[in-house]
């Protein structure tokens, strides 16, 4: 690895990643074509379009997390969340956190409610997870949340939609600016 590139940091990264991505696939009968995504980064460097590699790089990161999620492996999920938080480091144009893409946002979300619930012996709610991010409807999560008296879950959505508005229409109470702990409160007293 040249340490004068532009992308070297981005390229050990890539580097490690595969190497997790590799041992994740081998126990797991998902398929993904890492060599191809390999090739198609180095094409990308050979020609210096480091733009391009970061943001397939966290393209590839989003396909991995959902079959990560899907897997219910803690194991794994702690590698990836990992990965993920060194590349929000590392990436400052493609990361999850600034990210002008509703749909990383969405995965970077349900990532941090799956940390939450993952100890939980009912995440279920993860099994379809493309569903989740392709209707972008978390009703589902909303409910969980509630029963489970989950206030962070309801936080965390409230980054990618008016959870108080989805509130309002499945339990019909007026939110206004109450925090979530109280509107759980308020709707396990109804």
């Amino acid at each position: 690895m040249d340490d004068n590139k532009p992308d070297k940091y981005i390229e050990e990264y890539w580097y490690n990643l595969k190497q997790s991505m590799y041992n994740f696939y081998k126990h797991h009968n998902y398929v993904r074509n890492i060599s191809k995504w390999s090739d198609i980064l180095n094409y990308n460097q050979e020609i210096q379009n480091y733009d391009e590699i970061e943001k397939r790089i966290r393209d590839y990161i989003f396909l991995y997390a959902l079959d990560v999620i899907k897997s219910k492996n803690k194991y794994h999920f702690n590698i990836l969340y990992s990965n993920i938080k060194r590349w929000n480091k590392i990436s400052s144009k493609y990361n999850f956190i600034d990210c002008n893409s509703d749909t990383h946002k969405i995965i970077f979300v349900l990532i941090d409610i799956y940390n939450k619930v993952i100890n939980d012996n009912n995440i279920l709610l993860f099994e379809d997870i493309e569903i989740y991010i392709l209707n972008r409807n978390f009703e589902d999560f909303i409910r969980y949340s509630v029963d489970n008296n989950k206030p962070s879950i309801l936080n965390e959505l409230s980054n990618i939609i008016d959870v108080k508005c989805i509130i309002n229409d499945i339990y019909g109470i007026e939110c206004g600016n109450m925090s979530f702990n109280k509107i759980i409160k308020k709707i396990n007293i109804i």
